[in-house]
């Protein structure tokens, strides 16, 4: 996952500043989705794959997935702070992210606790899907795209 994460960099940066930030986002979201939702059908009966090879396919659309929104949330934050307090907008926007990235694994672990991996791999999914609603419906596109002289 990390390797093909780590490939995905240049290609997020050269799509999120060609195409716009919500053009990576949208896609990095649905494939990062799907993948934590592959990863709960695990040993299922209904899947035609083995345990293993639905990890790593998972492994591998995960990879792509993060790869893609790679440096998604500080761009959209540099995008949106005020040019008058860049350094405290960030510091806020990066404290709420962190957090949500300290938060979420702490939550799904209570479920996967409660209920079941699978359970907790669906409601990721679930969130994935959230999201896209909001960087669709709700997050202005902040690419401002530079006029050719």
């Amino acid at each position: 996952s990390f390797a093909v994460d780590s490939m995905m960099f240049p290609i997020a940066g050269y799509i999120m500043d060609k195409f716009g930030r919500r053009f990576t986002g949208i896609p990095a979201f649905m494939i990062l989705g799907f993948s934590l939702v592959l990863i709960g059908t695990i040993d299922s009966p209904l899947i035609f794959l083995t345990g293993y090879s639905t990890l790593i396919i998972a492994s591998i659309l995960s990879g792509i997935g993060n790869g893609i929104s790679s440096g998604l949330v500080l761009t959209l934050g540099s995008d949106l702070s005020p040019p008058d307090n860049k350094g405290g907008f960030l510091g806020i926007w990066r404290l709420i992210s962190d957090g949500g990235g300290a938060a979420g694994p702490t939550v799904m672990g209570i479920v996967a606790n409660s209920f079941s991996l699978a359970i907790a791999s669906y409601s990721s999914g679930f969130i994935a899907l959230i999201g896209i609603f909001f960087l669709r419906f709700l997050v202005k596109e902040t690419l401002v795209k530079k006029t050719k002289k």
